[in-house]
C-alpha cells in the first residue's frame, strides 16, 4: 500500500512531470544503439523521421497483448506465469542491451533446473 501512496503523492506534487519519466518515457523510448532487438532496425531507420515517435508506441502494442495473453492462459502456475510474462517482456522489448540479453538466459535455466528439465 505504501508504494501507491508514494506515486500518489509524488504524482500530486510534480504532476504529469512524473508520471512521464516514470511510466510514459518507457513508452516512447527510442534507442538505436547497443540494441539487440528485433525492432532495432525499424527503430533505426524511423529516428529522425516525424512517424518515429508512432513506431516508437506501436512496438509496445503486441508486447503488451502476449504479456496479457500469458497471464490469463498461465496464471494458475504463478511462478512458470511471472517467467513466461518476464520472458515475453524481455524478448519483444524494443530496447535490449547484452545485460538484459544474460538476464533472461540466467533465469531460463534457473526456471527450468526448478522444473526438472535436463539442461546438459
Amino acid at each position: 500500500m505504501f508504494p501507491i501512496y508514494l506515486s500518489l503523492s509524488v504524482s500530486s506534487s510534480y504532476g504529469y512531470e512524473f508520471l512521464f519519466e516514470t511510466y510514459l518515457y518507457h513508452v516512447t523510448r527510442k534507442d538505436h544503439r547497443h540494441n539487440f532487438s528485433f525492432w532495432f532496425y525499424n527503430i533505426y531507420l524511423t529516428f529522425t523521421s516525424p512517424t518515429g515517435t508512432l513506431v516508437g508506441v506501436l512496438t509496445f502494442v503486441p508486447q503488451l497483448a502476449l504479456v496479457l495473453a500469458i497471464g490469463c492462459c498461465f496464471g494458475k502456475d504463478i511462478f512458470f506465469c511471472a517467467f513466461l510474462q518476464t520472458f515475453a517482456f524481455v524478448a519483444w522489448n524494443k530496447v535490449c542491451t547484452a545485460q538484459v540479453q544474460q538476464t533472461k538466459h540466467t533465469l531460463a535455466r534457473s526456471i527450468f533446473s526448478f522444473d526438472g528439465f535436463d539442461l546438459s
